[in-house]
């Protein structure tokens, strides 16, 4: 019913979407959650295949995830002139603060500020990348100065060796990647969460639950088709 009332209610929200280009993709790939560079992808797939019960895919990809070597990483943000240098096995471009099923990846990602949220793991190994999953999983990670954050409009990361390239669990190319934020390239109906950096109104989400009056749509309302499907 609360759904229902929200729908009715129309608070129509820009929301942020992410855009990939790697080597070997014949054109842009928009993604709504997290894009990864590196060990994730192989996981990904196996991940994948583990919930299918596709034991091949499982067999194939986690020893390539065991074995993966660290490579340098070379990321220019936002077109800036430096290029900071970090070796590592991962790095991942988040849009949104979580991924998956729920699993806390990139707190700082807001769905609605502009910007996408950048997380580089340096020097970690893989036994110790996933000790910090498991840590953040189950809610007890503390900050590790091995994890470098930053927020821009657009990442370009690059590689010394080949790296695979994975957006929505999903493998799509390769190093050179190019991310970039699409600002406000999706409207939705949204309450209220901790992707967003301006959550619904209070008195909105209140009147809803309580089945009173809510505010007037916003006039925004009328462009939602059109946005919607253009991303």
């Amino acid at each position: 019913a609360q759904a229902c009332a929200l729908i009715g209610a129309a608070p129509v929200r820009a929301m942020d979407v992410g855009e990939v280009l790697a080597h070997g993709m014949k054109r842009p790939r928009v993604f709504l959650e997290v894009g990864a560079v590196g060990i994730a992808a192989p996981l990904a797939v196996a991940g994948q295949g583990f919930e299918k019960g596709r034991w091949d895919a499982v067999a194939r990809f986690v020893p390539h995830a065991l074995e993966m070597s660290p490579a340098v990483l070379g990321i220019r943000v936002d077109g800036a002139g430096s290029v900071r240098r970090v070796q590592g096995l991962l790095a991942i471009v988040a849009n949104t603060p979580r991924a998956g099923a729920g699993l806390v990846l990139a707190p700082q990602a807001t769905v609605d500020d502009g910007l996408l949220n950048l997380r580089v793991y340096e020097e970690m190994s893989q036994p110790v990348l996933a000790t910090h999953f498991l840590a953040v999983k189950a809610g007890t990670a503390s900050e590790d100065f091995r994890v470098r954050c930053s927020s821009g409009r657009t990442f370009e990361i690059r590689s010394t060796t080949p790296l695979p390239v994975v957006v929505d669990s999903k493998v799509v190319g390769s190093t050179p990647a190019r991310f970039r934020v699409l600002a406000g390239g999706l409207l939705v109906i949204a309450g209220a969460g901790d992707g967003l950096s301006h959550p619904v109104a209070p008195s909105l989400l209140s009147a809803i639950r309580d089945g009173g009056d809510a505010p007037p749509a916003p006039a925004a309302t009328a462009q939602v088709s059109t946005a919607a499907t253009s991303v």
